[in-house]
């Protein structure tokens, strides 16, 4: 796609990736992304948020959860903000729970739920709250008593969630340890 950093070099690369990700070759779309943001990066470009976001997302899709909380850890220290800061938590979240760092995992999912409301019609609330009792029940010690809540306030906001059996089943065991 040329050596221009504009942005119709940027929306190219975009779509070239998102295509490859519709086709369901995220590790292309990745490629594709990641070849081209050094050079957005060293202009300091207004397009890098997109690519950089894009590249983690399909990193993600790719399943290479450590290079994409990378990405995610680029954003946010390039001073993401609102929107784009709430889903890059949950996102990063994600990638670190992936990878059993539920303690930093933990860290994601509390700023990503201090960020928004405990409104049921929050998007990706649902996933957030869960992994966000998970984190706590599988961190090391665990922190049962926050985790009993977790799931409690998970189960109270989303009763027909498909992760309401598995916080029914946390919530017996974390009775059962107790």
């Amino acid at each position: 796609l040329g050596q221009a950093t504009n942005s119709v070099s940027a929306e190219a690369t975009l779509w070239h990736a998102r295509v490859y990700s519709r086709q369901n070759n995220h590790a292309e779309a990745a490629r594709v992304l990641l070849a081209l943001i050094p050079r957005f990066r060293n202009e300091n470009s207004p397009y890098l948020p997109d690519l950089l976001l894009d590249a983690g997302a399909a990193l993600m899709a790719a399943q290479k959860y450590d290079k994409a909380a990378d990405v995610f850890t680029e954003i946010q220290q390039r001073g993401a903000t609102g929107e784009r800061l709430s889903d890059v938590l949950r996102l990063h979240a994600t990638c670190l729970h992936y990878t059993r760092q539920f303690a930093n995992s933990l860290s994601y999912t509390g700023r990503y739920l201090a960020m928004n409301t405990t409104n049921a019609a929050v998007s990706f609330l649902n996933e957030a709250l869960f992994m966000h009792a998970e984190n706590q029940y599988l961190v090391t010690p665990p922190l049962m008593d926050a985790a009993l809540q977790t799931y409690r306030d998970f189960l109270r906001l989303f009763p027909r969630d498909p992760n309401a059996d598995t916080a029914t089943l946390r919530i017996a065991q974390v009775l059962y340890k107790k």
